[in-house]
């Protein structure tokens, strides 16, 4: 603005000046304006900057339509989500299977989340919330879940989760014969080992020498061998069949020790 009153002023006076003409003055004073805006009032050229290039902190605070309005969860909350409801399931059906689930028994399986999984106690209301869940809607289909259950935990930890299986079938008293059935459905769904199984329980039910020895069989025994051998010593001690004073002594003895293997042997 400066340069153009500038302009016309010089112009308007040299005009004046040179002819004294009020035409040739106001001519030259358009000229002049003209001129003074182009030399002084004109801005250089600025560089275009494209968004790409402004600072970060800049680009942050334009969100564009298109910017996502909401925060997407890690991947190890969905990892953990996928394994509580693959699990809770699982729990809850063994510990039902002997009657109604204890309080003790909700505890052990909270104790695995968070002592085996490590969950955070915001995972660990996902827990709580899944296990209610999981009361309130019996299983229609075992194998479905334990099916989701193999996909969901790692080769490599599955022998840990059968540890805990076990100490929430034994948690409120002895091993009974449907808490078997079920662990042995579990333990081939996760494809344990028999030599894993073995070692298993072995911790929790001990080794079971003193049941071979009552059946007169080695620990090398198989199922089968245990079958036919309690078969033959029930009969012979029966005390029906058997004149022997302490015939019921032993019967009891050898029905004891072949049910405490088939806990063992989980047939």
């Amino acid at each position: 603005m400066y340069g153009k009153l500038i302009g016309a002023m010089v112009g308007g006076s040299a005009g004046m000046l040179l002819a004294w003409s009020p035409p040739l003055a106001l001519g030259l004073a358009i000229i002049g304006g003209a001129l003074g805006h182009w030399l002084l009032d004109r801005e250089p050229d600025q560089p275009r900057v494209l968004r790409a290039e402004w600072p970060e902190a800049r680009r942050s605070a334009r969100p564009t339509r298109s910017s996502p309005r909401t925060a997407h969860p890690p991947p190890e909350a969905a990892v953990d989500q996928a394994l509580i409801d693959a699990l809770c399931p699982v729990f809850i059906e063994l510990a039902r299977v002997d009657g109604q689930v204890s309080r003790v028994e909700v505890r052990v399986i909270r104790e695995f989340f968070e002592k085996q999984c490590k969950l955070t106690p915001s995972a660990l209301e996902a827990v709580r919330a899944a296990l209610k869940h999981a009361l309130q809607h019996p299983v229609a289909d075992l194998e479905t879940v334990l099916a989701r259950a193999r996909a969901a935990v790692e080769p490599a930890t599955r022998v840990e989760l059968v540890r805990w299986l076990y100490d929430l079938a034994l948690v409120d008293g002895p091993l009974t014969g449907s808490e078997t059935k079920v662990l042995k459905r579990v333990v081939e769904a996760l494809e344990v080992s028999d030599a894993q199984l073995q070692q298993i329980t072995k911790q929790f039910l001990g080794s079971g020498a003193e049941h071979f020895a009552t059946l007169g069989l080695s620990q090398s025994a198989t199922d089968d061998e245990i079958r036919s051998a309690y078969r033959r010593l029930a009969a012979e001690s029966h005390p029906d069949t058997s004149a022997s004073a302490d015939a019921a002594e032993r019967f009891r003895d050898v029905k004891e020790a072949y049910e405490g293997l088939k806990r063992i042997r989980g047939f």
